[in-house]
């Protein structure tokens, strides 16, 4: 009932809106007739239409001009360009050698024999060729387009006086059919001047200016506008509006709009390079029409006696319709609806039983029984679904910890390390809680040669350590078992990872086996940096090829590269995760900070120390920026050389 109070509210409020508004409308009018409109608005297109057809035509006339403005003016630089052309491609009796500058000079004693001089400078500063030929200053930046359009540089185009007389210069690259660089100069002719033919001052605004009067009319402007720019108007206005629509768009329109606060209804028509506008002030509203006020008051009272109407009889009908739904409501409230079944059985005798009252009412009804016995359900669902996040959890945490501990297993414990006289090697790991994506292996081969390996993959949160684990046990084989060199045993794994399935993870390899006793070392990388290796000659980077990572493309050829650690040289490999490490200003480590680590190092600074100095670096860097990659080294230092022999 209080629904149908405030509807019928409303429906008297919207009737007086809309007895006032045409009240007002039949007082103070509104606005001219249909037939007036449609007869002003073709009136102001065609004579825009008019106006912008004169500005294309004026355009056309001075671009036509312009054009032959520009032939004239360009005329003297393709002669003396065609003859400098014509001289160079006739072999000159002067030999003439390869220099930086070779010119014809006109200005030796005896002018009618060429004499060959250089210049240190390429060649001699000249004037503008343009001020001497009398081109005027407006036409000389369309010549300047208009030449490069061509492919003529105007800065090939030197002009030069002496002794009163002017002479045209064109630099050519090449002259006799060998590559120098030589000037030709013509003495400059009175026949080359610019011919005058056109009004220099030539613009559409000055034309526009000439044919069209100021009108003494102000409720009327006519405009135009060239490039989205006014360039007449016959009364000062802000066009700002309509230039900025005109740059947008480019094309014709009908509006009304405000030019200094004055409604004005405005045509627009559009050519090729103009608009033109055409502007007339609103007409004022006509006089008062008593009839249309008369009917409008009297449909006002009509409707609202009908809405009153219409509410005395929807009060009788909505009381006896709440009846029935308390009724249907008190005979089920009292129903303990705890479970699926009987919540079911419920909504079937409400939906039987309220066939009478309105479809909505039965339906809402009918879930509401079926919401109050599945509470129960939704509360078991929404416990089990957080069990199962929080068994998902603890798996998720067990799986990366087995990942940890898979990754800390790869690097050869301290007593697997190999020893040895002449090598001083030392190495870490320091995995990060969520990369797991690098790790090193140290093993001897042989009596003579121990074999260094550090590999990462590029699937973080422990993708990558399944894949790098058995990389490093294939490497060991390949080089142990089988006697391989790195480059064979690289071409070996990449053939089976690109063969199985590994995830997507590429591993990027760095595979080196070096002779303790002679330094001699055979290195190969699968997209591995170079270490870098230093001693007292320098920092270097060993030749290590450029070959694709790992499993991406099964035909990749890894190669052999020879390298030597002389006495007192260390080499540090540093992982693929050192250089993914960055600072609070989302800076990475990079290859200069570690070259600035190895400038403060010591001749007599151990692997060792070698190491802690990198730590130290990168932990300074980083600060308490949280990173998600693992920080893995090995630095080798030759510490003494036996006899030579061959790796």
């Amino acid at each position: 009932m209080a629904r149908n109070s405030l509807f019928l509210y409303c429906a008297c409020v919207a009737v007086a809106v809309f007895a006032a508004v045409t009240c007002t409308y039949g007082i103070f009018g509104g606005g001219s007739s249909d037939e007036d409109i449609k007869a002003d608005s073709r009136s102001r297109l065609e004579s825009s239409r008019l106006l912008c057809g004169v500005a294309e035509e004026i355009t056309k006339n001075i671009d036509e001009e312009r054009q032959r403005a520009l032939q004239s003016a360009i005329a003297p630089f393709t002669e003396v360009r065609d003859r400098a052309r014509s001289m160079s491609s006739k072999p000159d009796e002067v030999s003439l050698e390869p220099i930086s500058f070779l010119a014809f000079d006109y200005f030796a004693q005896n002018s009618d024999q060429f004499q060959i001089f250089r210049s240190q400078e390429n060649y001699p500063d000249g004037v503008d060729c343009a001020s001497v030929a009398g081109i005027p200053e407006n036409v000389k930046v369309d010549l300047a387009s208009f030449m490069r359009s061509q492919g003529m540089l105007p800065e090939r185009f030197r002009c030069y006086t002496e002794n009163g007389q002017d002479f045209f210069g064109y630099l050519l690259d090449s002259a006799a059919g060998k590559h120098v660089t030589y000037l030709y100069l013509e003495k400059f002719a009175k026949e080359h001047k610019f011919k005058q033919n056109v009004n220099p001052d030539l613009s559409l605004s000055k034309t526009l200016s000439s044919v069209l009067l100021p009108s003494d009319d102000s409720s009327r402007i006519v405009a135009v506008f060239e490039s989205g720019k006014e360039v007449f108007s016959s009364k000062k206005t802000d066009f700002s509006e309509i230039t900025n629509r005109l740059d947008r768009e480019n094309r014709g329109f009908e509006d009304r709009l405000a030019l200094d606060g004055v409604l004005y209804d405005t045509a627009v028509a559009c050519g090729a390079k103009t608009c033109a506008l055409t502007a007339q002030k609103v007409r004022e509203g006509r006089a008062v029409s008593v009839p249309f006020l008369v009917f409008c008051v009297l449909g006002a009272l009509l409707i609202i006696a009908l809405l009153l109407l219409w509410s005395r009889g929807n009060k009788k009908s909505a009381s006896a319709l709440n009846e029935k739904i308390g009724d249907l409501i008190d005979s089920y409230g009292k129903l303990s609806l705890l479970g699926k079944d009987d919540a079911s059985v419920a909504a079937e005798k409400i939906t039987t039983q309220g066939h009478d009252l309105p479809p909505r009412v039965v339906v809402a009804l009918a879930e509401a029984a079926r919401s109050q016995g599945n509470a129960a359900d939704a509360k078991i669902s929404s416990q089990q679904e957080h069990f199962d996040e929080e068994i998902e959890g603890k798996y998720n945490e067990g799986l990366q910890g087995a990942r940890c501990m898979l990754q800390k297993t790869l690097p050869p414990s301290s007593s697997e390390m190999p020893s040895s006289r002449f090598l001083d090697i030392a190495s870490f790991l320091l995995p990060s809680k969520t990369g797991c994506t690098d790790a090193y292996d140290i093993f001897r081969v042989d009596r003579d040669n121990i074999a260094l390996i550090m590999a990462s993959g590029s699937k973080g949160e422990g993708r990558s350590i399944t894949p790098l684990a058995g990389v490093f046990a294939v490497i060991r084989r390949c080089i142990r078992d089988e006697g391989m060199r790195p480059g064979e045993t690289l071409s070996v794994i990449n053939k089976m990872l690109a063969m199985r399935s590994h995830g997507g993870s590429e591993i990027k390899a760095f595979v080196m086996i070096l002779s303790e006793f002679t330094g001699n070392c055979v290195i190969s990388t699968a997209g591995f940096e170079a270490p870098m290796q230093f001693g007292l000659d320098g920092v270097k980077n060993p030749e290590c090829g450029s070959a694709r990572a790992l499993g991406a493309n099964p035909q990749e050829v890894y190669e052999n590269h020879k390298n030597k650690l002389d006495f007192g040289e260390t080499m540090l490999i540093c992982g693929r995760g050192a250089f993914s490490i960055h600072n609070q200003k989302n800076e990475c480590y990079d290859n200069e900070r570690l070259r600035s680590v190895i400038a403060t190092l010591k001749p007599t600074s151990s692997a060792s120390d070698t190491l802690i100095a990198f730590n130290k670096s990168v932990v300074s860097f980083s600060g308490n920026q949280q990173n998600n990659a693992d920080l893995c080294a090995v630095c080798v230092k030759k510490t003494n050389n036996a006899k030579e022999q061959d790796l």
